[in-house]
């Protein structure tokens, strides 16, 4: 953030709802069935997964 200032747009929000969807969808399909160490390495292994997508596609 070169100016100091954090900026929130329409895109971000969609964006992070969207990142927030896919790794709340995914916790309550197993919830109740695993236990909370295995919750955080899933919920890790997602959002890096979904960190590295997203900058393929940005790069495409």
């Amino acid at each position: 953030f070169p100016s100091g200032k954090v900026v929130i747009t329409l895109f971000s929000i969609r964006l992070a709802t969207m990142s927030a969807l896919s790794v709340l969808m995914s916790v309550d399909a197993v919830l109740g069935k695993v236990n909370l160490a295995q919750l955080v390495v899933m919920v890790l292994v997602e959002v890096t997964a979904l960190g590295n997508l997203r900058m393929v596609i940005s790069n495409i």
